[in-house]
Protein backbone atom coordinates (compact mmCIF):
# COMPACT_ATOMS: atom_id res chain seq x y z
CA UNK A 1 0.00 0.00 0.00
CA UNK A 2 1.09 3.28 -0.76
CA UNK A 3 -0.05 6.41 1.39
CA UNK A 4 -0.51 10.32 -0.64
CA UNK A 5 0.11 13.61 1.26
CA UNK A 6 -2.54 15.43 -0.20
CA UNK A 7 -1.61 19.30 -1.81
CA UNK A 8 -3.41 21.72 -0.63
CA UNK A 9 -5.11 23.78 -3.43
CA UNK A 10 -6.34 27.20 -3.27
CA UNK A 11 -7.13 30.36 -4.87
CA UNK A 12 -3.48 30.62 -5.65
CA UNK A 13 -2.76 27.64 -7.03
CA UNK A 14 -5.69 27.11 -8.99
CA UNK A 15 -5.32 28.13 -12.44
CA UNK A 16 -7.61 27.67 -14.36
CA UNK A 17 -10.74 25.12 -14.44
CA UNK A 18 -13.99 25.15 -16.74
CA UNK A 19 -16.42 24.37 -13.71
CA UNK A 20 -16.60 28.26 -12.55
CA UNK A 21 -18.03 29.11 -9.45
CA UNK A 22 -21.58 30.66 -10.13
CA UNK A 23 -21.47 34.67 -11.22
CA UNK A 24 -23.78 36.91 -9.14
CA UNK A 25 -25.80 36.98 -12.08
CA UNK A 26 -25.97 32.94 -12.53
CA UNK A 27 -27.36 32.97 -8.35
CA UNK A 28 -29.70 35.76 -8.97
CA UNK A 29 -31.26 33.31 -11.66
CA UNK A 30 -30.82 30.30 -9.67
CA UNK A 31 -33.21 32.24 -6.94
CA UNK A 32 -35.67 33.78 -9.66
CA UNK A 33 -36.66 30.27 -11.15
CA UNK A 34 -36.12 28.64 -7.57
CA UNK A 35 -34.03 25.70 -9.56
CA UNK A 36 -31.54 24.05 -7.63
CA UNK A 37 -30.56 25.28 -4.44
CA UNK A 38 -31.57 29.07 -3.65
CA UNK A 39 -27.96 30.63 -2.15
CA UNK A 40 -26.51 33.46 -2.88
CA UNK A 41 -23.47 35.39 -2.26
CA UNK A 42 -22.36 36.07 1.24
CA UNK A 43 -22.70 39.07 2.33
CA UNK A 44 -21.47 41.12 6.28
CA UNK A 45 -24.33 43.28 5.84
CA UNK A 46 -27.43 41.06 4.83
CA UNK A 47 -29.23 39.93 7.28
CA UNK A 48 -30.01 35.87 6.80
CA UNK A 49 -33.25 34.08 7.86
CA UNK A 50 -33.04 30.55 8.97
CA UNK A 51 -32.59 28.29 5.79
CA UNK A 52 -31.24 30.70 3.80
CA UNK A 53 -28.02 29.20 1.73
CA UNK A 54 -24.73 31.64 0.68
CA UNK A 55 -21.51 30.90 -0.92
CA UNK A 56 -18.47 31.75 1.56
CA UNK A 57 -15.13 30.95 0.47
CA UNK A 58 -15.86 28.15 -2.19
CA UNK A 59 -17.85 26.66 0.17
CA UNK A 60 -21.77 26.63 0.60
CA UNK A 61 -23.89 27.48 4.18
CA UNK A 62 -26.66 26.95 5.87
CA UNK A 63 -28.40 29.72 7.94
CA UNK A 64 -29.12 28.32 11.39
CA UNK A 65 -30.60 31.33 13.07
CA UNK A 66 -34.02 31.57 13.47
CA UNK A 67 -35.92 35.15 12.87
CA UNK A 68 -35.14 37.58 9.52
CA UNK A 69 -32.60 39.70 11.02
CA UNK A 70 -30.53 37.69 13.98
CA UNK A 71 -27.80 36.08 11.87
CA UNK A 72 -26.20 39.37 10.87
CA UNK A 73 -22.25 40.33 10.73
CA UNK A 74 -21.79 36.49 11.32
CA UNK A 75 -19.17 34.88 9.20
CA UNK A 76 -20.06 31.37 7.90
CA UNK A 77 -17.76 28.64 9.32
CA UNK A 78 -16.87 30.34 12.45
CA UNK A 79 -19.90 29.46 14.69
CA UNK A 80 -22.86 27.85 15.38
CA UNK A 81 -24.69 30.32 12.81
CA UNK A 82 -23.99 28.75 10.24
CA UNK A 83 -24.04 24.59 9.40
CA UNK A 84 -21.77 23.79 6.51
CA UNK A 85 -23.93 21.83 3.51
CA UNK A 86 -21.34 21.54 0.76
CA UNK A 87 -18.55 22.43 -1.23
CA UNK A 88 -19.29 24.48 -4.37
CA UNK A 89 -19.22 22.29 -7.89
CA UNK A 90 -16.19 23.75 -8.88
CA UNK A 91 -13.88 23.25 -5.40
CA UNK A 92 -15.76 19.54 -4.62
CA UNK A 93 -13.38 17.83 -6.21
CA UNK A 94 -10.72 19.45 -4.01
CA UNK A 95 -11.96 18.54 -0.90
CA UNK A 96 -11.44 15.48 2.07
CA UNK A 97 -14.54 13.71 0.71
CA UNK A 98 -15.43 11.54 -1.79
CA UNK A 99 -18.85 11.88 -1.34
CA UNK A 100 -19.12 15.24 -3.14
CA UNK A 101 -17.59 15.13 -6.55
CA UNK A 102 -17.58 18.09 -9.45
CA UNK A 103 -19.66 17.38 -12.28
CA UNK A 104 -19.82 19.02 -15.87
CA UNK A 105 -21.96 18.78 -18.60
CA UNK A 106 -18.67 18.90 -21.19
CA UNK A 107 -14.99 18.13 -20.84
CA UNK A 108 -13.65 19.17 -17.29
CA UNK A 109 -10.28 20.81 -17.37
CA UNK A 110 -8.17 21.96 -14.72
CA UNK A 111 -4.59 23.44 -14.20
CA UNK A 112 -2.88 23.73 -10.98
CA UNK A 113 0.47 25.14 -10.20
CA UNK A 114 2.73 23.68 -7.98
CA UNK A 115 4.68 25.37 -5.24
CA UNK A 116 8.66 24.75 -6.00
CA UNK A 117 8.36 22.71 -3.02
CA UNK A 118 5.83 20.27 -3.89
CA UNK A 119 7.41 16.79 -5.56
CA UNK A 120 5.01 14.94 -7.05
CA UNK A 121 5.60 11.47 -8.38
CA UNK A 122 1.94 10.27 -7.98
CA UNK A 123 -1.67 11.54 -8.45
CA UNK A 124 -5.25 9.76 -7.06
CA UNK A 125 -8.60 10.22 -9.28
CA UNK A 126 -11.11 9.30 -6.73
CA UNK A 127 -15.00 8.92 -7.69
CA UNK A 128 -14.54 9.27 -11.39
CA UNK A 129 -17.95 8.24 -13.88
CA UNK A 130 -18.36 8.78 -16.99
CA UNK A 131 -14.67 9.43 -18.20
CA UNK A 132 -13.76 8.48 -21.02
CA UNK A 133 -9.95 10.17 -20.31
CA UNK A 134 -7.86 11.41 -18.23
CA UNK A 135 -4.54 13.19 -19.78
CA UNK A 136 -1.40 15.05 -17.14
Amino acid sequence: MKGLLPIAVTDDTLLYSSSDEPTTEELAEIIATGTDSDYIDWDVAFSYSEGNWVIYNHTIYESMVAGASSNTGNTPGDGSEWEYVKPTNRWAMFDQYVSTKTTADTELQVMIELDDADFVDSIALLGLSGVVSVKI
